[in-house]
């Protein structure tokens, strides 16, 4: 269900990747902004960019009970929007710059989960902190890359890697996990009706 609501939603491409846009009603400029970010991946992080381009297939403003995460079977980097504020994309240039460097970062970060899993190296219980203190780390050297016109990424954004920051979502239990995707699918659902409707 999820591959086929990717596949009805506004997108838009971007090199290889699918910008998938299920959220339009909120902010449609939501696609704009990943499209900057991938920009500002090409042109500091080549390699970095190239992960993204040949692993991942949509990148999509679904993700809802995570910051972003990253789903093998669509190869879909899903990102939570609501992490940001609502106007960032209309604040004034330095915040607007601070925001996207976020966004990039988070989309190294899961292209670096789906590297990962191309690779054979699974997300399970029992090697999820090292495949994240990976991912972590690619996203602290993409912000180390970044030069920032109104602030320094490499300073300001730069963070030792902590494994409680993901232990919220690790201790989901599969029932709480279930009810969550359930949720989620049925407000894409409804999301996806209306925009037929249209």
């Amino acid at each position: 269900m999820k591959i086929a609501i990717l596949r009805w939603s506004d997108r838009r491409q971007y090199g290889r990747v699918q910008i998938a846009h299920c959220t339009h009603y909120r902010c449609p400029e939501i696609p704009l902004a990943i499209e900057e970010a991938l920009r500002l991946i090409e042109q500091v992080a080549p390699r970095h960019y190239q992960r993204v381009q040949l692993h991942l297939r949509y990148i999509s403003d679904t993700a809802r009970f995570d910051a972003a995460y990253y789903d093998n079977e669509s190869q879909t980097c899903h990102i939570n929007f609501d992490v940001f504020p609502k106007e960032w994309l209309t604040l004034e240039p330095d915040h607007f710059e601070w925001y996207l460097v976020q966004l990039a970062g988070t989309i190294v970060h899961e292209a670096t989960h789906a590297r990962l899993h191309a690779n054979g190296f699974a997300y399970t219980n029992v090697d999820r902190v090292q495949h994240e203190r990976i991912c972590h780390a690619e996203e602290m050297r993409f912000y180390r890359k970044v030069p920032g016109t109104y602030y320094d990424p490499a300073e300001d954004m730069v963070q030792p890697f902590n494994p409680e920051n993901w232990l919220p979502s690790w201790n989901r239990t599969p029932q709480e996990k279930r009810e969550l995707l359930r949720k989620e699918l049925r407000r894409l659902w409804e999301e996806l009706k209306v925009a037929l409707r249209e």
